[in-house]
């Protein structure tokens, strides 16, 4: 093979080589093109979904903070209704004390008395009864 030949062979192997190169590089350019796509369409997704998880925890904030006055005022409401009931029973107590206290005293008074006159009621009617046996036999 003369050096000619070589040369031409050479060159043709190096046009071959560079058309191989050109497309390799329009593929590589396509497929760096379409990840740049993909990557903007998934940061637009991403960044669209995190604005809306952030709006929903914006909202949840709000929510549970109006959530938790509403607890606030009924847990406050509760304890005052408690203080009052707490009052009221007192209350209550002090007048059934005070009501057991007069009956007892009112007991203590009246039994005697009545004692002494439901044994007298009884022991005259037992004494009528035995005068009346006595004359109703004969």
């Amino acid at each position: 093979m003369d050096i000619n030949t070589v040369a031409v062979l050479g060159l043709i192997l190096a046009v071959i080589v560079s058309l191989f190169l050109i497309l390799s590089l329009r593929s590589l350019t396509k497929l760096l093109q379409e990840s740049t796509n993909s990557i903007t369409i998934l940061t637009k997704d991403v960044s669209k979904n995190l604005t809306t998880l952030t709006n929903d925890f914006t909202e949840l904030k709000v929510k549970i903070s109006e959530t938790l006055d509403g607890v606030n005022i009924a847990t406050k409401q509760l304890t005052n209704t408690a203080q009052n009931l707490d009052n009221e029973v007192q209350k209550a107590n002090d007048i059934i004390n005070t009501v057991s206290s007069l009956v007892n005293l009112v007991s203590h008074k009246i039994y005697p008395p009545l004692n002494y006159a439901a044994t007298l009621v009884s022991a005259s009617t037992k004494a009528v009864s035995t005068f009346v046996d006595f004359f109703t036999r004969k």
